[in-house]
């Protein structure tokens, strides 16, 4: 399966149901501030319990997007919720 949940030998393909998440007002951040908060913001998802549990069943795509992160969730679409 490719990193986009699709599998084109089998025939295959998944939908994936996507959660976008920014810092609101990043930009505006003095540069430690924003070093400070990123990482956080990144560690509070990663800690959730849904996160965790998608992570291990390989349910999940999370990609940074310079002030937050996007979170593909594979197979729940209540997940990102």
């Amino acid at each position: 399966m490719s990193q986009f949940g699709s599998n084109v030998e089998s025939g295959e393909v998944e939908i994936a149901h996507v959660l976008f998440t920014d810092i609101v007002g990043y930009s505006l951040l003095p540069m430690e501030a924003q070093k400070d908060y990123l990482p956080q913001l990144q560690r509070i998802v990663r800690d959730s319990p849904r996160f965790r549990a998608a992570e291990v069943s390989g349910e999940i795509i999370s990609l940074p997007t310079g002030d937050g992160m996007a979170l593909a969730f594979l197979r729940d679409p209540l997940a990102p919720l």
